[in-house]
């Protein structure tokens, strides 16, 4: 059997976002629809299936919004036995009434972190990228989450040219302490506009430089209120690989099994289909496709044998970030 490092889920509960450059919104009347007709349930009790047959290390749990999926704290308890660590993503965008309706009963809290990447951590930025949503509310948001939950994970983004005041901002508004850690994520991975090429392109220099100072950045901050940073950046493992196409080879997500994802792809002849890869980074096009129900979890691994993703790093959206 094959063992994936990290498996990644997309939970199909609305997100109640509209964060610019991001996708995921446009599908929240999709995610109605399949939550309606119960489409939705199926694929999450496939999901807790994949869980028990794959045993990952580390579960990616994201979305849609599943912080606010009615009994995603008992979702998560069923896979929790399998898996090492649970990472649960949330945009913290919900209204005060959502805030204090979440349901996280069962929530097995420890094994999860809860994750978030800061788009802006200031209002001006802020509100220009969620599209209006107020920054007050997202804050008071961070703030409730983050007294109920013992794990936080806080990621900003190296190719804001301000990403350094940001932190220091957020460190004063949100006051963290030993059980938040801190990290950097190499750029923004949303966007369905060819992962944000010309953004890549544009901040190559500055992102960089930047992380050759990484050190120097963490030491500056790495010292407020005992607070974790986890020097490992986001995206930036990858640079060791492809960063040039003639090592292509190198790259973990060729080197052994890395990485599964799945997301929803469409309902056909009545049953679910889900897209999964495995590697964030090669063309948004190419894909896999599972039939839920149907297909069995040999044939996930025998594609991965297979290897046929392969014939697609040359096209790996960080070479844009090769020398």
């Amino acid at each position: 059997m094959t063992t994936f490092r990290c498996l990644r889920i997309q939970i199909l509960q609305p997100c109640q976002g509209k964060c610019r450059y991001c996708a995921t919104h446009k599908k929240n009347k999709v995610f109605a629809s399949l939550k309606r007709d119960g489409y939705a349930a199926q694929v999450h009790r496939f999901y807790r299936d994949a869980v028990a047959h794959f045993k990952p290390t580390e579960l990616f749990v994201s979305g849609g919004e599943p912080i606010l999926l009615p009994g995603i704290g008992r979702l998560l308890a069923d896979m929790a036995p399998h898996v090492e660590r649970i990472h649960l993503f949330t945009s913290y965008q919900y209204n005060e009434r959502l805030r204090e309706r979440l349901d996280l009963e069962g929530m097995p809290w420890d094994k999860v972190v809860l994750t978030h990447t800061i788009l802006y951590f200031h209002a001006e930025g802020w509100e220009h990228m969620s599209r209006g949503f107020p920054f007050g509310v997202y804050v008071e948001n961070m703030k409730h989450l983050g007294r109920i939950a013992p794990r936080k994970c806080y990621k900003f983004i190296l190719n804001h040219e301000n990403a350094p005041e940001e932190l220091q901002r957020f460190l004063s508004e949100i006051q963290p302490d030993e059980t938040c850690t801190l990290r950097w994520k190499l750029m923004n991975q949303q966007g369905g506009q060819g992962f944000n090429v010309q953004e890549i392109s544009r901040s190559r220099a500055e992102v960089l430089e930047r992380l050759e100072r990484w050190t120097e950045i963490v030491g500056e901050f790495s010292s407020h209120a005992k607070i974790p940073v986890d020097k490992r950046i986001t995206g930036a493992e990858v640079l060791s690989g492809p960063g040039d196409k003639a090592d292509v080879d190198l790259c973990p997500y060729r080197l052994g099994p890395e990485e599964l994802r799945f997301a929803f792809y469409k309902i056909k002849g009545g049953a679910p289909l889900l897209q999964y890869r495995f590697c964030p980074h090669f063309p948004s096009k190419f894909r896999y496709v599972h039939r839920v129900e149907e297909d069995r979890f040999e044939d996930i691994e025998k594609a991965f044998v297979d290897g046929e993703y392969h014939r697609h790093c040359d096209r790996c959206r960080l070479h844009l970030y090769a020398a």
